[in-house]
């Protein structure tokens, strides 16, 4: 059966402070790139070799052999194809052998805005309930060991999907109603894209306990297409008799999203986003290192957590936990399950569990914290 849509919606994503989503690959200073000045170039090294002749070629592969990388780049620069330029904001000379992490050809792939939009909205699902429901369905669902991104998964089951008829197997995901694009915009400056080093920093001795450097977003936009399709009929939905009242408010909830307006999205994104800072704004309470980051979070609460156009959201490398799973409901609604979560976390996993740490990268010798952006629907 073919996918109807129903409605479009446009989500314009724009960095508040630097964005890193790591698609995977990195470079090495003085291997796949190289630095001049304030900057960092990124050769296609297949283009140049096609450019160069024979005698070129066996120079080039007496200086691979003797790893003088950079007399390389220096000789061949006449004919060299550079495939990205990036400015080094890291406050430090990179020097040989430096790893930089680099974003996705996308810059940031719809499916971590779709992951972050799941987020959300459970956020949004488990706020609308009862509160004893709520708890309830945690306390069967949600296990305190394993893997923090995994925590409550067996939870989001429970919300999201459906068995399908026993015939066709398998499950059917409510959330596929949505569907949302890599880019289809991206409106980037000369200097969007740079390297910071991202520092992570413990509480609460502020000891610098880890750092990569890496390539971040943080200037221009990024359009994105958000699709809503219609869902299956319900009447072809398998759903177990003794959870079939909560599953009926939340396939009434996802049918709705057929309705769903622009002023609908923005609202439950400015829900969760607006609850991302109050958090953020918690855990630098009282720090002096921090209070330019305090600054800049009361200002991004005053302009996007009122009736503006647009929502604060956080995505992508270093936004924490309470991005990504249900910690900021735990932490407002059910404080005792959050407090032993965090112990688990504390005695597991020590220091990266993220109330214990901030990631922050430093502009003009101020920390701020990273990922931080606002999504604007029309």
């Amino acid at each position: 059966m073919s996918t109807i849509v129903e409605k479009k919606l446009k989500i314009i994503l724009e960095p508040e402070s630097p964005i890193h989503v790591w698609g995977g690959d990195e470079i090495i200073i003085g291997v796949d790139s190289f630095i001049q000045g304030n900057n960092i170039y990124i050769p296609d090294l297949d283009k140049t070799l096609d450019r160069l002749d024979l005698r070129e070629l066996d120079i080039v592969i007496k200086y691979l052999e003797e790893k003088k990388l950079d007399q390389l780049y220096d000789h061949i620069k006449h004919k060299l194809v550079i495939k990205k330029i990036l400015k080094n904001y890291t406050g430090a000379s990179l020097s040989g052998g430096s790893r930089i992490r680099l974003l996705p050809e996308e810059v940031i792939p719809g499916s971590s805005l779709k992951g972050y939009l799941r987020t959300a909205i459970l956020y949004n699902v488990l706020k609308s309930m009862n509160t004893n429901v709520a708890i309830n369905l945690i306390n069967k669902n949600v296990q305190l060991t394993g893997d923090p991104r995994y925590r409550a998964i067996q939870l989001e089951r429970i919300l999201f999907e459906r068995d399908r008829p026993p015939k066709a197997g398998g499950f059917y995901d409510v959330f596929s109603v949505l569907m949302i694009s890599d880019p289809i915009g991206r409106n980037l400056y000369q200097d969007s894209l740079v390297v910071r080093k991202l520092e992570i920093i413990e509480k609460p001795s502020l000891s610098l306990i880890g750092s990569i450097n890496a390539e971040f977003f943080e200037k221009g936009s990024l359009e994105y297409e958000l699709s809503i399709t219609k869902p299956p009929e319900r009447q072809y939905v398998e759903i177990p008799e003794d959870l079939k009242e909560i599953f009926n408010e939340i396939y009434d909830l996802i049918s709705r999203f057929r309705d769903f307006t622009s002023r609908d999205l923005l609202s439950l994104l400015r829900d969760f986003g607006c609850e991302l800072i109050d958090a953020e704004l918690e855990k630098i309470r009282g720090i002096q290192e921090f209070d330019r980051y305090r600054v800049f979070l009361e200002d991004l609460k005053r302009k996007y957590c009122g009736s503006s156009e647009c929502a604060p959201a956080r995505i992508g490398f270093g936004a924490g936990h309470e991005s990504k799973t249900i910690a900021i409901f735990l932490r407002k609604y059910y404080p005792n399950f959050y407090d032993n979560l965090k112990s688990y976390m504390k005695q597991n996993i020590g220091r990266i569990w993220d109330s214990l740490t901030i990631k922050a990268v430093k502009i003009d010798g101020e920390y701020r914290g990273v990922g931080w952006c606002r999504l604007c629907v029309k």
